[in-house]
């Protein structure tokens, strides 16, 4: 059998999901796994992992999804490497942490963890007062627009005034607290959504309690 991760769309109301699920078993597809990202406006964004017998059957499986009323296929993406729904492997990496000797290398650990596990285009952890990058994964723009930036968005949340932000979805950061650093992910095609953007506070905030401990 062969897993994949599909982001889907769905109208928020009963029924939907048990639709898809029905679609996916028709192909002789197992449903193993779902994890809700966003919620909002009548519609819902779901993760489903997926097992099927040949990924020959993987447009076949859509054509039989996009049957269910309401439902849009954001990606469909291996996902052989993956064990467990986003939120355990990033509670399992959160664990593993600690055995990270510096706050350096959990730092750049915690980079690479999300670059990779979130599909991100490149990331970079950044020491907001210096400007210098503490590392990076992929290609990020230069370090002077990542601290513009990550003051405009830390200044957003801290008033809750958004009249200034122009970010946008595929580009999320978090700071890494008791520090002067944040990290910094862009994703070019597809917005993050509001799940991942609180794993990667809370894997952030994990962190931080490193560094308040010393």
């Amino acid at each position: 059998m062969k897993r994949f991760r599909l982001r889907l769309w769905l109208d928020d109301r009963p029924g939907a999901l048990g639709a898809v699920a029905s679609r996916i078993g028709s192909v002789k597809g197992d449903l193993v796994g779902i994890e809700i990202l966003e919620r909002g406006g009548g519609r819902v964004v779901d993760d489903l992992i997926v097992e099927l017998e040949s990924d020959s059957l993987i447009e076949l499986m859509i054509k039989e999804i996009l049957e269910v009323d309401g439902v849009a296929v954001e990606y469909v993406k291996d996902a052989s490497v993956l064990e467990g729904e986003g939120a355990l492997i990033a509670l399992r990496f959160g664990a593993e942490l600690g055995s990270y000797r510096s706050f350096d290398e959990k730092t750049e650990a915690l980079v690479k963890f999300l670059h990779d596990t979130l599909d991100a285009t490149w990331t970079a952890a950044i020491d907001i007062e210096s400007g210098h990058f503490v590392c990076i994964e992929g290609e990020p723009p230069k370090a002077e627009w990542l601290v513009a930036f990550v003051k405009g968005a830390t200044y957003e949340e801290a008033t809750g005034d958004s009249s200034k932000a122009m970010a946008p979805k595929e580009l999320t950061c978090a700071t890494i607290n008791g520090s002067k650093r944040a990290i910094v992910l862009m994703r070019t095609d597809h917005a993050f959504r509001d799940a991942e953007r609180q794993q990667i506070r809370y894997l952030s905030a994990i962190l931080s309690s490193y560094l308040r401990m010393g």
